[in-house]
Order: C-alpha cells, then structure tokens, then sequence
C-alpha cells in the first residue's frame, strides 16, 4: 500500500470528477446559448434548420429546446401548414405569410 499525499479515495475522485463535469456543463451551455442567441439574432429560424445547424456545431439539438427557453426564445408553428420555427422573444412576430424560404439564413 503507497502512503503519504499521493493516496484519493474514491469518493475523492469521484467528487472531483462530478466538480468538472459540472464546470463542463455549464461551460456547455454556455455555448449552446451563445449560439442560439446568434443564430437567432436575425430574426425566426426554422427548426430543421436549427436541428442542422445545431449539429454541425455538436450540439444536442434535444438539449437545446430547454435552452432555447433560458435565452428568452420560443417555438412556435407558423400558419396551419407552416414549418415550426424557433425565434428569441425580443424579435418581431413572425408573420404567416412569410414562406420558409424567405426565412431561411444561409
């Protein structure tokens, strides 16, 4: 058995393991709500859009809706027939007769 300051007991590491986890995840979201505050910024951005976008930065697009509500943001369908689209509260409505290609940000 090795003594002296060198010894962690498993709670030890475990704990220090959960405290960078921890520091990880909100470091995490940190990003994702970065990104969504830009993505958003422009005005209403269709969900399958987002989902794509959201991936190729390696984000849980799952994850990202409860995000979406911490940076002031909201789903919402536009029309009967129209996609879902995911706007910050603070920009305008987003009006019906807007096509999804018109909303669309390259």
């Amino acid at each position: 058995m090795i003594r002296g300051p060198h010894i962690r007991s498993a709670a030890n590491t475990v704990g220090t393991a959960d405290a960078n986890d921890s520091a990880d995840d909100e470091e995490s979201e940190l990003g994702e709500e970065d990104f969504l505050r830009d993505l958003l910024a422009a005005g209403p951005v269709p969900s399958k859009e987002v989902e794509s976008k959201a991936g190729e930065e390696g984000f849980n697009f799952k994850h990202l809706r409860k995000v979406l509500k911490k940076v002031g943001g909201r789903c919402e369908k536009v029309g009967q027939g129209g996609p879902w689209v995911w706007r910050l509260e603070s920009s305008p409505n987003f009006p019906e007769s807007v096509q999804v290609s018109e909303v669309s940000h390259s």
